[in-house]
């Protein structure tokens, strides 16, 4: 169910076009993502344009608006926003005298708008780029009146304009994010937006906009790579594909919305302190600041601080990439791992890929070279003893039903030597049935 709040209910409307680029105060905020249409996409709409223009009418979408002030500001539907405001500029500058005449003050806003909206992106330069240059192509196509009409007075947008943010991106994920094939993380977004009440809407809008500097495909490697099997492996449970039916493993506590169990108390404790901390007039005078002391397997804090965290983690792995070029003494067992491209293969390597960043996010460097040799014999003695690896041989493997669950024993180690003094199965090369187990044989024996 959705709940919106009092303060306005959101405004509906069906509108053509013509009175979609009237509205000289639709802005694309600084947290949307790039351009990302290509050709195929510009030509499929010209060809539904086309298909549909012996109808009355033809609804292109919906777009939703949040009104800032005086400016209405996209959350969703700049794609389609874009390429249709292309397509009218090419019409109307391939248009004969008398028609441009007719659509003068339409024209006057659509220059307004390619004039005004600053594509700072290459992604998204590129890609205007080519969709104009397209669009341009099949301009024998579109260029009689008829197309022109259908275009600008029957092809309609469903604008909903919302007054808050949190419940722009709310709507958004009930009404519309469920009919389209976005990421899981995309809906996570979503829903911290919502949990964020007391948070101003200039920190919103920064959160955004750290969340959206990162790419979409190194945000989807985060969550389904490293955190969300991290997080269940050390609770001995499970995984699969990281979709929308488990994204519930990163929902936790508001800290303003609960009750005051026991356990809550040293999370409230910590963002006390640290809000004293960050805010103090002393930090104005030193330029200091504390980051949160996350923990992948920690209780999610919702809103603010899963922002924080997705940003704090996206950095840390790109650290982690870094620290290992730091120990030569490991670049044999990269190397190797490197070169293995099964699926099997990649399967394992995930696996050791988590131990490792789990491992390093609790202890650092400490012992890291010792522990990074013992997390790879661990994780590599059931690629060499077994033919082929799938997804539930990972499984029992992480969580210990065949060994040592090596995720729960990192969560609840409290010094490095719980790690790099377990003792290990014995790994004999010999009895192995992966078929390229001798690579293995040197590098276990120095190992």
């Amino acid at each position: 169910e959705i709940i919106m709040s009092d303060k306005q209910i959101p405004k509906v409307d069906i509108k053509p076009l013509s009175e979609i680029f009237k509205q000289t105060n639709i802005k694309i905020p600084d947290y949307q993502r790039p351009y990302k249409w290509q050709p195929t996409h510009v030509n499929q709409l010209i060809d539904d344009i086309l298909f549909f223009g012996d109808k009355t009418r033809y609804r292109l979408g919906t777009i939703v608006i949040h009104q800032n002030n005086a400016n209405l500001e996209i959350v969703d539907g700049q794609q389609r926003f874009i390429s249709c405001l292309l397509i009218a500029e090419v019409l109307l500058a391939d248009a004969k005298e008398e028609f441009t005449k007719s659509y003068s003050e339409i024209k006057t806003h659509i220059d307004s708008f390619l004039n005004n909206l600053i594509f700072d992106n290459p992604i998204s330069q590129k890609n205007i780029s080519a969709n104009y240059e397209t669009i341009l192509s099949r301009k024998q196509e579109i260029k009689d009146q008829i197309f022109k009409d259908f275009f600008f007075h029957r092809c309609e947008l469903v604008q909903v304009v919302i007054y808050d943010i949190s419940e722009a991106f709310q709507f958004f994920f009930f009404f519309i994010a469920r009919g389209k094939d976005l990421y899981s993380h995309d809906l996570l977004r979503a829903y911290h937006l919502r949990e964020m009440q007391l948070v101003s809407e200039s920190q919103k809008m920064s959160l955004v906009s750290q969340w959206e500097a990162i790419k979409p495909k190194e945000l989807k490697n985060l969550f389904a790579y490293y955190l969300y099997p991290i997080r269940e492996w050390s609770k001995r449970k499970t995984v699969k594909s990281f979709t929308k039916d488990n994204i519930s493993v990163f929902k936790g506590i508001n800290l303003n919305d609960i009750e005051p169990y026991p356990f809550v108390r040293p999370f409230k404790t910590i963002h006390a302190y640290m809000q004293n901390y960050n805010q103090s007039i002393d930090r104005f005078v030193d330029s200091q600041v504390m980051p949160y002391p996350f923990a992948i397997d920690q209780v999610i804090l919702n809103g603010q601080n899963f922002f924080e965290m997705v940003s704090y983690y996206s950095q840390k792995n790109e650290e982690l990439k870094e620290v290992i070029k730091h120990y030569p003494k490991l670049y044999g067992i990269y190397e190797l791992i490197d070169s293995l491209t099964g699926t099997g293969d990649g399967y394992t390597r995930r696996m050791f890929d988590c131990a490792v960043l789990f491992y390093w996010d609790k202890f650092g460097e400490a012992d890291f070279e010792k522990a990074v040799k013992v997390m790879f014999r661990w994780a590599y003695w059931l690629r060499i003893k077994q033919y082929s690896i799938y997804i539930e041989s990972i499984n029992n493997h992480a969580i210990g039903n065949n060994g040592l669950p090596m995720f729960e024993i990192i969560s609840r180690a409290i010094h490095p030597k719980e790690i790099t003094q377990l003792r290990l199965p014995n790994i004999n090369i010999a009895q192995g049935k992966y078929s390229r187990k001798e690579q293995f044989k040197d590098l276990i024996e120095t190992i």
